[in-house]
């Protein structure tokens, strides 16, 4: 029997028609909504919040988590209940993600390979009987065509008018009478698990001429790479549709930033795409489930140049699709990229480049050789296991400034407090830790000692600091004790993923002379908050760097000059990936780091 769901997010109110009972969460990802989910709706992460009218009796798991006015309200989780009858969905406007689209500034060779040459041939004879083809081959200098040069050909009013070739190393492309406008782009693809960022280049120039950047919409299958991959090993259908929600997406960001520049999506050559292993595996359609078991072997982790038209891609069917090369599973092209942008591995000196993002990347070493590893840091600094955590969206609490008797903080947009991101998280920690709120153990001292203030919002009993009740906020906010040890497994393992590199190398830690911090979160956060809780040590002080997005800059200089392919190729022989699951240094080292620094 069919009944409607009306569907209310914003400004944005439809109705829709079901013929029978599905999950709730599956049917608003269905309709295009925005709700966030960082267990792909399996039920575990509490975070896929809706008002329901009428309200569904409450699972056991909602009992504990909701306060009785949200009981009242009909807040409920969507991915624990079914649409079975007539019902009316609120969801809270998630907006835009605060998504990093800078980088530091790069400089590289302008080499693409691609060209544009005006000619016009000239007129047969009996005494100069070469075929056209010849002809435009001689005054382009190239030898062979493109699959679609004999189409352009055929489409030319006069074989002998003025004309425009388009012309890749030795190759003829293309050709157009000089009347009509053609450009030579390319983009450059950062594909993170959370978010898309796509830089629009001038081939000839390399001028950026425009930015867009945006979700990746496979979140709606889960926030992180391993969700992902269990959503793929599903069924065929559901890898398929990884890779297509994926492509769908890019494809209407080229389309805005050719819009936004003026061009035509018709008018790209080249794009390159840097990302973690398991994004790129799913943008060509591959099951990535060997990635995620051991011995954690990936399909593919070599540089690749393939036809956009292998996956769907919306561009000129002749361009050229590049990836970046991989290191291994959980080291990827993104942080290839990051190498190539912050010219690690060019210097004799030891330098350090860390990638916190939903997963924690670390590299680390000099001109003769670098090791790499990756730890699990992500997921707190993602806001996926913290009791008050979210993404970075509007409402977010982004800083903090912690004193014994108030606070100060700052959220994304300056919205109204819906919650805590990364950088938040890391500042109220830290700010606890320096006024003697919590201990180096990451406990929480005892009532008395605290100050009237936070005595004020401290439950003993829940072991849990109140930041802003529901009428101060949009949702009750706080800091509990297991927040502090989700922070402090994340910051030990991303400290001892540094110890047990620089061991590698053979080198004290004195000895790193630069620190860079690039992706998403690292570039948000307060670099003497890192040293303060002991994720770097304070030796770093006055070496961090914050980079930026070095994904996105490793690919646009890799996008810009074709040499780089053959550089990148022997920049990776020296790499060392180390697996730190079967490293007893790491293990020792990971539960030394757990505590924050102090006595």
């Amino acid at each position: 029997m069919a009944f409607q769901v009306r569907i209310i997010q914003g400004d944005r109110i439809e109705e829709f028609k079901i013929e029978q009972k599905m999950n709730l969460y599956d049917l608003i990802n269905q309709k295009g909504y925005q709700l966030t989910a960082y267990c792909g709706g399996e039920g575990t992460c509490k975070k896929c919040r809706v008002r329901l009218k009428p309200a569904p009796e409450l699972k056991s798991i909602e009992e504990e988590i909701f306060s009785e006015k949200e009981k009242t309200e009909g807040v409920r989780l969507a991915c624990l209940h079914q649409a079975k009858k007539d019902l009316e969905v609120s969801l809270d406007t998630e907006g835009d993600i605060n998504v990093l689209t800078g980088t530091a500034e790069v400089g590289g060779r302008l080499n693409s390979g691609w060209r544009l040459a005006d000619f016009k041939p000239e007129k047969p004879d009996l005494d100069d009987q070469r075929s056209y083809l010849t002809r435009y081959l001689d005054k382009t200098g190239t030898t062979n065509i493109g699959d679609n040069f004999i189409a352009d050909i055929k489409a030319l009013d006069s074989k002998v008018q003025e004309l425009t070739a388009v012309c890749c190393q030795d190759k003829l492309v293309g050709v157009v009478p000089v009347t009509e406008e053609r450009n030579l782009l390319g983009v450059a693809v950062d594909i993170g698990t959370t978010t898309l960022v796509l830089y629009l280049y001038d081939l000839e120039t390399g001028e950026k001429l425009a930015v867009d950047s945006m979700y990746n919409p496979q979140k709606e299958f889960g926030a992180d790479v391993i969700s992902r991959i269990q959503f793929a090993n599903k069924s065929r259908e559901n890898t398929e549709k990884l890779q297509q929600v994926l492509v769908d997406r890019l494809n209407q960001g080229l389309t805005d930033l050719s819009a936004e520049a003026g061009v035509k999506n018709d008018d790209i050559y080249r794009i390159a795409f840097a990302g973690n292993t398991t994004m790129l595996h799913t943008l060509l359609g591959f099951d990535p489930i060997d990635i995620a078991k051991s011995p954690f072997i990936p399909d593919f982790t070599e540089g690749l140049n393939l036809s956009p038209d292998s996956i769907g891609l919306e561009i000129n069917s002749e361009a050229e699709l590049l990836l970046l090369p991989s290191i291994s599973a959980y080291v990827g092209a993104d942080i290839i990229g990051g190498l190539l942008a912050a010219g690690l591995g060019e210097s004799m000196e030891n330098e350090l480049l860390i990638d916190i993002g939903t997963n924690g990347e670390i590299a680390l070493g000099n001109n003769s050789e670098i090791y790499t590893c990756s730890v699990a840091a992500g997921p707190s600094f993602e806001g996926s296991n913290i009791s008050s955590g979210m993404a970075a969206l509007a409402g977010a609490i982004e800083r903090f400034e912690i004193r014994a008797d108030s606070f100060d903080y700052q959220t994304i947009n300056a919205a109204k407090p819906r919650g805590i991101c990364g950088s938040g998280l890391l500042d109220l920690v830290a700010g606890f830790l320096e006024i003697g709120l919590i201990d180096p153990k990451g406990k929480f001292n005892d009532k008395e000692n605290m100050s009237e203030f936070w005595q004020d919002r401290f439950d003993e009993e829940k072991k849990e600091v109140l930041i802003f009740s529901e009428d101060k906020a949009e949702n009750k906010i706080s800091l509990t004790q297991k927040d502090i040890r989700q922070l402090q497994l994340a910051k030990g393992a991303i400290r001892a993923g540094i110890e047990v590199l620089a061991a590698r190398l053979d080198i004290k830690l004195a000895e790193i002379k630069k620190v860079y911090l690039v992706g998403g979160f690292a570039n948000y956060l307060d670099p003497d908050n890192t040293i303060l809780i002991g994720m770097l040590p304070e030796i770093f002080e006055g070496k961090i760097i914050q980079f930026g997005n070095g994904s996105g800059a490793g690919a646009s200089l890799y996008l810009l000059d074709r040499d780089l392919e053959e550089i990148v190729g022997l920049l990776k022989k020296r790499i060392k990936y180390i697996e730190l699951s079967k490293d007893a240094d790491f293990q020792e080292k990971f539960i030394e780091e757990l505590n924050f620094p102090g006595n």
